[in-house]
Parts: structure tokens; sequence; C-alpha cells
């Protein structure tokens, strides 16, 4: 292959990537398609509030273990990665 081909090829390349980067982009995170709702799916998580969950114990608010962060569950006793040892 020649060197012009290359680089056109090359350039083809980026450009596609481009595009679906942006097409992903676009995609808003936590939502659901008209498909999806049409299907009966539910989001589980609204990334804002501890709606719609509840703790193990009913009479303890998930706010006191749990912290919402960027949109996130967090969990600030357990570091992320590691199990207490007496699960492993």
């Amino acid at each position: 292959m020649s060197l012009k081909v290359k680089i056109i090829c090359l350039n083809l390349l980026v450009f596609f990537a481009i595009c679906a980067n942006a097409q992903v982009a676009d995609t808003a995170l936590n939502t659901l398609s008209p498909a999806e709702k049409k299907a009966g799916f539910k989001l589980l998580f609204d990334g804002k509030s501890f709606k719609g969950w509840k703790s193990y114990y009913d009479n303890v608010d998930p706010a006191k273990g749990w912290r919402i962060e960027n949109g996130c569950l967090k969990n600030p006793k357990v570091p992320v990665g590691l199990k207490p040892a007496a699960a492993i």
C-alpha cells in the first residue's frame, strides 16, 4: 500500500472513531429509551436520591450507611475493591 492510501485510511479511521464517540456522548446516562419504557423497564436509581431504596433493615434510613456521589451510590465504610475478612 502506498503512503497516500495509508494516510487516507488512517484519517477515515480517526473520523469514524470521533463520530462513534460523539454518538455515545449524546446518549444521556441513566435514562431509558422509548423502547425500554414500552417494554416495562424501570430505572433502579435516579442518581440523585434514595427514592425507592430501603435499608436491609426496614427501620434504618439508607442515607445513614450510604451516600450519593457523582450519581453513584457509595458506602464510605468499605474501601473499593476490598471485602471484609469474614466474607473471604
